[in-house]
This record gives structure tokens, C-alpha cells and sequence, in this order.
């Protein structure tokens, strides 16, 4: 049998599915040979080497007969009779040369998947392996638990009520603020009705109907004064820091005497508080287990590119690089200036996102 024939009449021959598959055998083929050796030229032959068909510049031996057979049984694909299998070498040859022909290797978009093929066919045998080879260990786990406690720790807590009457110790007359401090002392002796009022034993936060009454803290004064859970040094800044002070000394259930300060006067209780709680380290194990993972392997592959680099002699020449215009700079340049609001007149412009 002549084993030379036409690459259309053998893609002409072949169904549909079957020029498929060689259509991109052949792609395949172009990709990798192209990139890996260049323009197509005669590629050396052995000696003794059996010569089985020769297309263009290139040769077809029984070691490619072969090492192509080889490759369908690795990847559980049938393997056709030699005849047959050797023409689908002689189609793919003349794709490759007609490709070469045609230039398209020194399309710089081609170039460029060529270059990521490679790329990713390297990066998935010796990254795969080294992904592989990353653990972590249950030690690493219960350290890195340790290490961020805090991130797993709930700070105690306080509820606290209050009852407020503002009286600017610079701006209110004497006689006023005497007149504020013995309503807010009549607020203390009324607040035995408020004081029972804990939501430990189910009943109303804070100080009740006292609140309404008295206070002038338009924040909380319809709610029985209640300020809500507070972490200590988070406490509200429109509270005097002598108020919170005394309030986290309380007993819970406690109303403190009048506070006397410089914005006014206040009493306090403490309604609730919570002690700090830590996380358990089962409830996190599985997440912290994924992070460590995903943090090491990220370290793998920047370990993995940083070697790369090491590998091959670099040298980088910034000097040069500023004497580079990229091109499609100069609009995208100009569509952010476009988004720049314009200057207020007579003004200067703002910087852009403030």
C-alpha cells in the first residue's frame, strides 16, 4: 500500500466526529511542535532508523508509529490498525507543514497561546506535584488557633441604663443646676420601682417609666434608658467616661448615686453583663485546617515562580523600560480624566475620592 496520500482526501474520507478528533490531534501538534522547536525542518533521523513516510521537510519513523500508539493506549483510546494509524501521522505532518506555511507561527496572538501551553503543561506536572506535597499538620492548626485567640474571643459585656440631665458646668446658672441635681435625686429615690426591673428575672430593661420621665438623653429615654450591650473602651462618646466608669463597677440589677459632671448629672445601672467567651478550637478546626491549606499553597506557588526566575539568567533594564509608551496609555489616561469632577469656579479641583 502507498502510504502517501492527501490530507483532503483523508479528512474528506473520515465522518464527521473522526476529522473532528484529527483536526485537533493536529492543532495539538502544531501547538507543540511549533513552539518547542520553531520553523518545521527535517528532523534528524537515526540510523537504522525505519523511514515510514515523509511529508514536506518532515519524516515519519516506526519509533513515531510507536510512541503515537503508545500515547492513545496511556490515554485509554483506541489504537486503529498501523495503515490506518499512519496516515493520521501523514495528516497531521501535512497540517503542521501547511500551518508553517502559512505563517502562523509568527502570529503573536499564537505565540502567546503557545507560550501558556507550555507554560501550563509545565506548571501541571512540577506545581501538581508540589501542591500535592502540601499539609498541615494538627499542630500547626492548634498554633495558628493560639496565635489569633483574640480573633475567636467574644469580650465581656455590659448592659447598661442611664438617666440624664444636661447642665454645662460653665453655661448653667448655680441656682439651675441645683434645681437639675434635685430632680435627679428625686429620679434615685424613685428608682426602687426601676431597680426589680431586670431582664435576668424577665422584666423591663432599665429604668422604666423613670427614664421618660426624667431623663433628657433623647437616645434612650423611651426605652428605660438603655444604652445596650457595651464593650469596655467602646463605650458611647456622648457618655461622660466618670458615668461608664461607675457603671462597669456596679452589681448587676445596681443603680449608682448622682454623678455629678461637667456636661450634667447621671445615674447609671447595670442591667446585664456577659463574661468573655472564647471559641472552641472544634468549632473552627475545619475552617483555620482550610486557611493554613490555602495560605501554604499560596507560598508554593510564589516559592514556585521566584524559582523559575532563579533558574534562568534575568536581568531587567529599567533605564529602558522609561523610554517605553505602551500603547492605548494616552485614552485610558483620558477616560480618568473625564471621570474627574470638574474644579468649582474660582477653587482648585479636589483630588479625585476625597
Amino acid at each position: 500500500m502507498n502510504a502517501f496520500i492527501d490530507p483532503g482526501d483523508a479528512l474528506a474520507e473520515a465522518s464527521p466526529a473522526f476529522g473532528k478528533r484529527l483536526r485537533t490531534a493536529a492543532c495539538a501538534l502544531v501547538l507543540v511542535t511549533v513552539a518547542t522547536a520553531g520553523p518545521v525542518a527535517c528532523k534528524p533521523t537515526a540510523p537504522g532508523e525505519v523511514i515510514l513516510a515523509e511529508v514536506g521537510g518532515r519524516r515519519i519513523t516506526a519509533s513515531d508509529l510507536r510512541l503515537e500508539a503508545s500515547r492513545r493506549l496511556a490515554a485509554r483510546t483506541p489504537v486503529p490498525d498501523k495503515e490506518t494509524l499512519l496516515q493520521e501521522l501523514v495528516v497531521h505532518a501535512a497540517l503542521l507543514e501547511s500551518a508553517e506555511m502559512a505563517g502562523t507561527s509568527k502570529d503573536p496572538q499564537v505565540r502567546r497561546e503557545l507560550e501558556n501551553l507550555l507554560i501550563g503543561h509545565w506548571k501541571d506536572r512540577e506545581w501538581n506535584r508540589r501542591i500535592e506535597a502540601v499539609t498541615v499538620t494538627e499542630q500547626e492548626v492548634r498554633a495558628e488557633f493560639e496565635k489569633n485567640l483574640d480573633r475567636y474571643t467574644r469580650p465581656a459585656q455590659a448592659r447598661f441604663a442611664i438617666i440624664s440631665l444636661k447642665a454645662d458646668a460653665r453655661r448653667t446658672p448655680a441656682d439651675r443646676r441645683s434645681e437639675l441635681r434635685a430632680r435627679m435625686e428625686e429620679a434615685w429615690r424613685g428608682r426602687r420601682s426601676a431597680s426589680a426591673q431586670s431582664p435576668r428575672d424577665g422584666g423591663q430593661i432599665g429604668f422604666g417609666s423613670i427614664s421618660a420621665q426624667y431623663s433628657d438623653d433623647q437616645v434612650s429615654r423611651y426605652r428605660g434608658g438603655d444604652l445596650g450591650w457595651i464593650e469596655r473602651g467602646k463605650e458611647p462618646t456622648r457618655i461622660p467616661a466618670e458615668v461608664m466608669e461607675t457603671g462597669w463597677s456596679l452589681a448587676v440589677g445596681e443603680v449608682s448615686a448622682v454623678i455629678d459632671t461637667a456636661e450634667g448629672f447621671y445615674l447609671v445601672m447595670k442591667c446585664d453583663d456577659r463574661q468573655a467567651t472564647v471559641t472552641p478550637f472544634e468549632q473552627v478546626r475545619g475552617s483555620l485546617h482550610q486557611a493554613l491549606l490555602s495560605r501554604k499553597r499560596k507560598e508554593t506557588e510564589e516559592s514556585f515562580r521566584k524559582e523559575a526566575v532563579a533558574m534562568t539568567a534575568t536581568r531587567t533594564h529599567l533605564e529602558a523600560l522609561a523610554s517605553v509608551d505602551l500603547p492605548g496609555r494616552e485614552t485610558m489616561m483620558a477616560r480618568k480624566d473625564d471621570r474627574e469632577p470638574p474644579p468649582l469656579p474660582g477653587g482648585t479641583q479636589a483630588p479625585h475620592g476625597h
